[in-house]
């Protein structure tokens, strides 16, 4: 007993709040806390929390300049964590010329960095990270019930890369990064400007890893970014998984002619690396095309070997292209609906990949070169309401029931937080939501 006391580590808190009080000491108390969240957390030691009352955060009056000035710099792990756990409260603010967060660490024994319950809006960020940024060693990064928004990250030295969330790893060592219950949205990646050739990578979220890195997201909404390349989210040799997300309205739009190998993922775009997405609804994503490969993917672009594998997902309503491939694969697609994207261009291969496809329902099996299909579905899957973005199948599509059971669907939810296999029938249905009868009550995403 005696020797594991001796090994036992207690974090302490601190507090950082704008209630007019007296900071004093270490910030241990919210009568004592720091009127800014940096002095908070340069009294705080590995694994303490601190504590944010409700407020807006701008640059305190030592702000760490790295990679330009950060409201708030860590070097060590956190947990920064909102009084009351509502994001809208809590909003670190960088005044449209600063940059959110800054995490940097190189070497710790333990390793995990948590944002919880925040707003990190109005950032601007050089090279990485407009409102996050993570320079990459050894560590875990969690990020919860947080809103990234309405931040930017421009081009210098050599690089644009994560508009909302940007990282850099340069060790090729670990690192896994994990989303739940976030909001990204209007996060912009720039390009290096007219005639320069130099692409803006991952409007919403850029992670390019040359070690082992693992990406997992559970029920947030990735809305309205927008970059040359990944308008939504750009990755480069990961594995990654996205569970009951949602990708709407991001663009990758070539913004000067100059800009080379641009245009593509308007949702997201994938490079090396394996991604699987389950119950997931991409929707409305647009690229202008001019990255080439078949409209360059408005909902998602594969490219350069990375592997996908699609499980009870909806792809609808993007421009050009619902999903475009480059080279490499394969895709694996299993209970989905990919149709009515524009110019019925759901499915377009730059090259010939190895792809399977299970209980689909696609317009047409024409573009599924080389592919084995069983199961297929060419009617139309009868949405709610698709004028309205109500992408809900109907009680008469022929989507309900005809999906095949998986093991990972035992307890749980669809798109809706809903069971993902219908207790009367005991069968799943195709695409990102169950169907309901009429009266069944909806949350609205």
């Amino acid at each position: 007993m005696f020797v594991s006391l001796e090994h036992c580590v207690i974090a302490d808190d601190h507090y950082a709040a704008k209630n007019g009080q007296t900071p004093s000491g270490n910030y241990s108390s919210w009568l004592t806390a720091a009127s800014n969240i940096q002095d908070a957390v340069n009294a705080a030691a590995t694994n303490d929390t601190v504590w944010i009352g409700s407020g807006r955060y701008t640059v305190p009056p030592a702000a760490t300049n790295y990679l330009g000035t950060n409201v708030v710099f860590i070097n060590r792990p956190l947990v920064l964590r909102s009084s009351n756990g509502t994001p809208e409260a809590v909003v670190i603010d960088g005044g449209g010329t600063n940059r959110g967060i800054a995490w940097y660490i190189r070497v710790t024994s333990t390793n995990m960095f948590v944002l919880d319950g925040l707003t990190i809006s109005n950032c601007l960020g050089l090279s990485l990270g407009g409102g996050i940024y993570y320079e990459q060693f050894p560590y875990t990064g969690v990020v919860r019930n947080c809103i990234i928004c309405d931040n930017m990250v421009v081009y210098y030295n050599g690089m644009s890369r994560g508009g909302g969330i940007g990282e850099y790893n340069s060790s090729g060592g670990n690192f896994s990064f994990a989303a739940s219950n976030c909001v990204i949205r209007n996060n912009r990646a720039m390009h290096g400007g007219v005639g320069s050739g130099l692409r803006g990578e991952g409007g919403g979220i850029m992670f390019r890893s040359g070690g082992s890195m693992l990406l997992s997201m559970m029920n947030c909404l990735i809305e309205g970014n927008l970059a040359t390349d990944g308008g939504g989210i750009n990755t480069v040799g990961m594995d990654q998984t996205f569970h009951n997300c949602v990708f709407r309205g991001n663009q990758a739009v070539v913004l000067d002619s100059g800009v080379a190998s641009s245009g593509i993922g308007g949702g997201a775009l994938k490079s090396n690396g394996k991604v699987t997405m389950r119950n997931c609804l991409l929707n409305n994503n647009f690229t202008d095309g001019s990255g080439g490969w078949g409209g360059g993917g408005g909902g998602i672009f594969e490219d350069w070997g990375a592997t996908l594998y699609m499980y009870n997902c909806t792809i609808t309503s993007n421009r050009p292209t619902g999903m475009a491939f480059r080279t490499g694969g394969p895709l694996v697609g299993c209970n989905s609906i990919v149709y009515s994207n524009y110019n019925n261009g759901d499915i377009a291969y730059h090259t010939t990949v190895s792809s399977a496809y299970t209980n689909i329902c696609i317009r047409s099996t024409n573009a599924l070169v080389g592919a084995a299909i069983s199961g297929y579905i060419t009617n139309n899957p009868l949405f709610v309401h698709y004028a309205g973005q109500n992408f809900r199948v109907s009680g008469d599509s022929p989507c309900v029931n005809a999906g095949v059971n998986q093991s990972w669907m035992d307890g749980a939810p669809d798109l809706d937080n809903h069971s993902r296999i219908d207790r009367f029938s005991g069968m799943v249905d195709i695409g990102s939501y169950e169907y309901h009868p009429r009266g069944t009550m909806f949350k609205v995403r």
